[in-house]
């Protein structure tokens, strides 16, 4: 079992002040946790930073795991288990044909994990997406 933890959540004293080059590294600790569950590599990465307002920002990394269609309703079993297992919620879970299908949680922190067949050219793929909540930046060092 792989037990998922990380930084970031709003907590009732406000949310947590941390740096994007942390963030950016939990977004990342998520995502490889992610394809070690399923037995997958991450390609194609892109993590984008959006601005939250009030000096708070978002880190959201997108990424490619490749994965035979046959695979991928048993791969997403496979995450809805751990997920369970670790006692994170499941958000989205969805197979509309019995093949191509999403499935997602949020971590007790707070980032989102949304796993969906990827069908551009072929559901040969896995899309993998993973975003922080917004997170208070720190202050500038005087």
């Amino acid at each position: 079992m792989i037990v998922l933890g990380g930084c970031g959540s709003d907590k009732p004293d406000g949310p947590v002040t941390q740096s994007k080059k942390k963030t950016k590294a939990d977004i990342q600790r998520y995502a490889d946790q992610t394809a070690t569950i399923i037995e997958s590599q991450l390609t194609n990465a892109k993590v984008t930073t959006t601005p939250c307002g009030e000096g708070r920002y978002s880190v959201q990394g997108v990424y490619r795991m490749p994965m035979w269609i046959r695979w991928q309703a048993r791969k997403r079993a496979t995450l809805r288990t751990t997920w369970q297992e670790n006692k994170m919620p499941i958000t989205m879970d969805s197979t509309p044909d019995g093949w191509l299908g999403a499935i997602g949680t949020v971590t007790p922190d707070g980032y989102s994990i949304d796993v969906a067949s990827y069908n551009n050219p072929q559901p040969l793929a896995f899309s993998l997406q993973v975003r922080s909540p917004c997170i208070k930046a720190p202050a500038p060092r005087a």
